[in-house]
Order: structure tokens, then sequence, then C-alpha cells
């Protein structure tokens, strides 16, 4: 019997770098509709404030579309 080896190598790194790319993409949108649910929506709030909700949407976004 012969031995073989125990990781074909190519395989591991497709799916990890598929595992990176769904948890990016899961976690952009996860981050969109529950960390900033209503947030975007409302107009009330500082110019500050509104402008890190407004980057933190749009860096979901890139996120979630790379």
């Amino acid at each position: 019997m012969q031995a073989g080896p125990l990781i074909e190598w190519p395989e591991p790194i497709f799916q990890l770098i598929d595992f990176i790319g769904l948890f990016l993409a899961s976690g952009a949108v996860g981050f969109r509709y529950s960390a900033l649910r209503g947030r975007l929506a409302t107009r009330a709030g500082a110019g500050a404030t509104r402008s890190l909700f407004d980057d933190s949407a749009r860096q979901a976004a890139v996120l979630g579309a790379i």
C-alpha cells in the first residue's frame, strides 16, 4: 500500500479564498442592515456623526461588492 499526500495543496487555498470572500460579503451586508439600520434614513443628527455613518455604509458597500 502506497501512502499518498494528506492534502492536495491547491484545493485548501481556493477554499480559504472562497470563505474569505463569503465572510466579507455577508459581514458587510450584516453590518449595513444591523448596525446602520435606521441611522441612514434619519436626518436628525450632527454633521460629523452623519458623515461617520455615511462613510461606514460606503465602506460596507465596497467590501460587499468586492
